[in-house]
Parts: C-alpha cells; sequence; structure tokens
C-alpha cells in the first residue's frame, strides 16, 4: 500500500510538473517545425489555447511513473544520470515525430509560393507528439525493467 502511494504521487507530481512546463513544450514543437523546414513554414493566425486532452497529461505521468519504478533501487549518480537520458530521449522523439509530421505538411503543399507553406498553430497536435514522445521515451525504462525482471525470475529458478 505504501509503495501504491508512492507511486501515485509520482504520477500526480508528473501530471503537475507537465502542466507547468506545457507552453514551453508548446513552443519548443513550433520551433521544432520550423527548424526542420528551414523556416519554409511560416504560421499565421493566432494560437487559442484550449483544453488540452488527458492523454498529453497521462503521457507524462507515465513516463515519470516508469522512470520512478526503474530508477528506485539505483544510486543517486546513475538514477540522475537515467533521467537525464530519459530528457534527451523526449526531446529526441519530439524532434524525429516534428520531422515527420512537417515534411508531410510541407509535402502537401504543391502550389505554394517560393515553397513557403502557411498554416495556423491550431493545425498542429502538440498534445499527441509530446505524448508520443514521452510514451516512446518510456519504452527504454520499460525495456531495462523487463530485463530486470526476468533475471530476477531466473535467479530465483536456478536457486530452487
Amino acid at each position: 500500500m505504501k509503495k501504491f502511494i508512492h507511486f501515485l504521487v509520482v504520477f500526480g507530481i508528473g501530471m503537475l510538473i507537465t502542466i507547468l512546463l506545457y507552453p514551453h513544450a508548446r513552443s519548443l514543437v513550433l520551433q521544432f517545425y520550423r527548424w526542420t523546414t528551414s523556416y519554409d513554414l511560416i504560421f499565421r493566425g493566432k494560437y487559442i489555447i484550449s483544453f488540452e486532452p488527458v492523454m498529453y497529461f497521462s503521457g507524462f505521468g507515465i513516463y515519470f511513473l516508469v522512470t520512478a519504478l526503474d530508477t528506485m533501487y539505483m544510486e543517486l549518480k546513475e538514477s540522475i544520470t537515467r533521467i537525464f537520458l530519459g530528457c534527451l530521449a523526449i526531446i529526441f522523439f519530439t524532434l524525429f515525430i516534428c520531422l515527420i509530421d512537417v515534411n508531410v505538411k510541407v509535402r502537401q503543399c504543391i502550389t505554394c509560393p517560393d515553397t513557403v507553406r502557411y498554416i495556423q498553430p491550431q493545425r498542429i497536435n502538440h498534445a499527441l507528439i509530446l505524448s508520443v514522445a514521452a510514451l516512446l521515451a518510456s519504452s527504454t525504462h520499460v525495456i531495462r525493467l523487463v530485463h530486470r525482471w526476468i533475471s530476477i525470475r531466473r535467479s530465483q529458478e536456478v536457486n530452487l
């Protein structure tokens, strides 16, 4: 019961951090869109902030939960290293997803003047991009957890 409450608190902290960092993450996604097209993508119109899907917040909550599970029995230095590498993985996967999506959007516009594509910021699903990036980054921790669980099971079978 104590571990369940601990992981529930970690999940809540992950969601809180996600809520606080959402404006910065949204601007990072827009910047990745501009950067991957060599600034051939121009955003027109105002961005209307609306309620983002729960999937975005829960995706990062799951990431924090899996990271806490993975780093629970590690030393502090190794835990900080894994958390840092996980953050880099989120940034890498966000960049990768933006690169794929923006190339699809730019290729759709054949008749655009000077190959510049104008798009409204609402047409980009920030929440989906960021939550998929967080879930892909948590897959590295899940693989490590499964590997650890299998090695523990094998060592228990050998001891019997």
